[in-house]
């Protein structure tokens, strides 16, 4: 018998500890092994009083935690399968009887097919009720219908046959894995045997305390917290893992000091003066000009002739944009909880600079295309358009397959419901039509006219310029068809009905291009050079309110624990380790007000190096990293015991 003794580190601080194969162990508060004469007495002792661990025990166990309620439900239906087994032998024997000797034997067994397939059909109409589509059970019962109605007594009481005993086995099969389950998670033993004063004993499992010695026999689980100090026996000195909480003999300090942080700024690319800008005809997507990821700056530069306000939009553009007049920010368009869907600037006369920081979010996984990033097209100049009021209406449903391709999670049978939310508008004019829509209520289809436009998914927003086709000149017609998914009880529908109602719609009206013939250009997102970052007093970090990139050195001393920084006093942005990306992060938003429930970030231990790390952060509003910590992972993180072979 294999021996190994592991050592506590803290007793009120408990966690599973996995078990050690093919050998015993002791779980140690003592810096010294066992004595041989202790060894001896316990051999000796578990040979007269060997332990009780038959089937009694797991089941006294299983009653413990299981629920009287499940345990009542579980039998109950148990009793009623064995019922329907017994029921359909009986059928089968009788229509077997029928077709063999006496002929109305085959009617009794008749009965007994229709109390069995009573079940088929329940099962049919409950799978219909709920997911709109005939399944197994549904066949099921028709090809008992069938037989049935053509005299097929032998064949149709064989199907209820197999029928009852699938149900059978399935509730077996599930019921057994359930207690199995049961039964492992209450393995763990309420006792444990402590060696004290070369003794050893049986204790409560509470009553462990520091510098005990707990013996673990092999395949036992004990929930301590300890490391191996001794081991003997034919396998001693393997381990395969170990995973307990931090303790009070863990030395690994709870935070990091990080070096001063310097600031890199960004004001020359946000007032346009940066020589980085090369001149571009027309916006395009981020991937067309070289910046598949992160951010890229955009600058307009165009003469104002009148102090004027203008209400601007970005349709189509994705997804987050941060606009800037003559080098100070006035805001973001897109998406977010801190962004507009529109922006209303205040120009004065003269030449202007307009930039934008455009942030790439990330690409659909919907399957509906690809969806352009950036700033794709001039920002325009518009005002609203008059949009009558919606109103419910039904129609012939449709299925979204056959009229946009794919869509996630949506099958070629599945249609929209008859109810739909209906507006009303006229246009004669040649001027762009701008439509911003949702957040959706629920998976829909957007129809224009009669054509698909998109498919929203709960919460989703439509923004698009509406081209001549599918828009006519003169009335048109925009609905949105809710897909049908079941929904049948009164009051759900009439919150359905109601949410379509209260849908955000807006349609705006481009009267021209902000900026006309104003010259574009574009730079690519990119860290300052090493001399242009400064040390920054901790007074000059609050005052900081545009885009910034900062940077500060630290070491790690444990680079086997879980690393986070915390990443108070920061907006939004992006987080380097050593020259690697590592995490976006939206924490607050560009007032400071805190953004839940991203607090934080981690850092992965690949990268961490014991000494030299540094540690890059850019932020769209500058933030105040003096309140950003790094700090190890709470009470709990991994004990790194490798492998070892004696």
């Amino acid at each position: 018998m294999a021996t190994e003794t592991l050592h506590q580190n803290n007793p009120t601080d408990l966690a599973p500890v996995a078990p050690v194969r093919g050998k015993s162990v002791l779980l140690s508060l003592l810096d010294g092994p066992p004595l041989e004469p202790a060894r001896r007495a316990r051999a000796e002792r578990r040979r007269r009083y060997p332990r009780r661990t038959g089937t009694g025990n797991r089941q006294r166990y299983m009653q413990e935690i299981a629920s009287t309620t499940d345990l009542a439900e579980s039998c109950r239906v148990h009793r009623k399968l064995n019922r329907n087994v017994l029921i359909a032998t009986t059928t089968l024997g009788l229509t077997t009887g029928g077709a063999l000797l006496w002929a109305p034997l085959s009617y009794l067994g008749a009965v007994g097919i229709v109390l069995v397939s009573r079940h088929t059909v329940m099962d049919a109409v409950a799978q219909w009720r709920e997911q709109r589509r005939i399944g197994v059970a549904a066949m099921s019962a028709l090809v008992k219908i069938l037989l049935l109605a053509n005299f097929q007594f032998v064949l149709c009481s064989l199907s209820v046959m197999l029928y009852a005993s699938n149900r059978k086995l399935m509730h077996t099969v599930r019921d057994h894995s359930t207690r199995n389950m049961i039964d492992v998670f209450r393995q763990t033993p309420r006792e444990v045997w402590v060696m004290r004063n070369e003794v050893e004993l049986q204790v409560p499992l509470d009553s462990v305390t520091t510098d005990d010695v707990v013996v673990v026999h092999a395949g036992e689980m004990i929930p301590v917290d300890g490391r191996i100090v001794h081991g003997s026996g034919e396998h001693a000195g393997e381990i395969e893992s170990v995973s307990v909480r931090k303790s009070e003999l863990d030395d690994t300090p709870s935070a990091v000091t990080t070096g001063p942080w310097a600031h890199g700024p960004a004001d020359d690319y946000l007032d346009g003066s940066s020589p980085r800008y090369a001149s571009i005809d027309r916006p395009l997507p981020l991937t067309e000009l070289g910046s598949p990821y992160g951010y890229g700056w955009y600058r307009l530069e165009f003469k104002s002739g009148a102090s004027r306000k203008v209400k601007i939009a970005a349709p189509g553009s994705g997804d987050r944009l941060l606009l800037a007049l003559d080098g100070e920010p006035v805001g973001t368009l897109g998406v977010g909880p801190d962004a507009q869907r529109t922006m209303t600037l205040s120009l004065k006369r003269g030449p202007r600079v307009l930039t934008v920081l455009a942030d790439n979010m990330g690409r659909r996984a919907d399957g509906l295309g690809h969806v352009a990033k950036g700033l794709v097209s001039p920002l325009l100049e518009v005002t609203p358009f008059k949009l009558a009021k919606p109103k419910l209406a039904e129609a012939d449903p449709v299925e979204p397959l056959s009229m946009l391709s794919p869509i996630m999670n949506v099958r070629d049978a599945d249609t929209t419901r008859p109810e739909r939310a209906v507006w009303s508008f006229t246009h004669r004019k040649k001027s762009q039509l701008i439509l911003e829509m949702g957040p959706a209520p629920s998976r829909g289809l957007v129809l224009l006219n009669g054509t698909a436009l998109t498919f929203l998914e709960p919460g989703g927003v439509l923004r698009r310029v509406l081209s001549e086709e599918p828009m006519v000149k003169g009335a048109n017609t925009l609905e949105f068809a809710p897909l049908d998914e079941g929904l049948h009880d009164d009051e759900a529908v009439a919150a359905l009905k109601q949410a379509m109602s209260a849908m955000p719609v807006e349609i705006l009206e481009a009267t021209g291009e902000l900026g006309g013939t104003g010259t574009w250009a574009f730079a690519k997102w990119e860290p300052p050079l090493d001399a242009m970052f400064d040390e920054l007093p901790k007074t000059k970090m609050a005052q900081t309110s545009t885009p910034s990139w900062w940077r500060a050195a630290f070491d790690a001393a444990d680079t086997t624990a879980s690393l986070f920084i915390d990443l108070k006093g920061m907006t939004k942005g992006q987080v380097y380790l050593n020259g690697h990306h590592i995490a976006r992060y939206f924490v607050a938003g560009a007032d400071g007000k805190s953004l839940p429930p991203m607090s934080r970030v981690l850092l992965p231990r690949t990268l961490l190096r014991t000494s030299g790390n540094e540690v890059t952060i850019f932020d769209e509003h500058g933030g105040n990293p003096s309140k950003a910590k790094l700090e190890y992972a709470g009470d709990q993180r991994p004990l790194g015991l490798t492998r070892a072979r004696g």
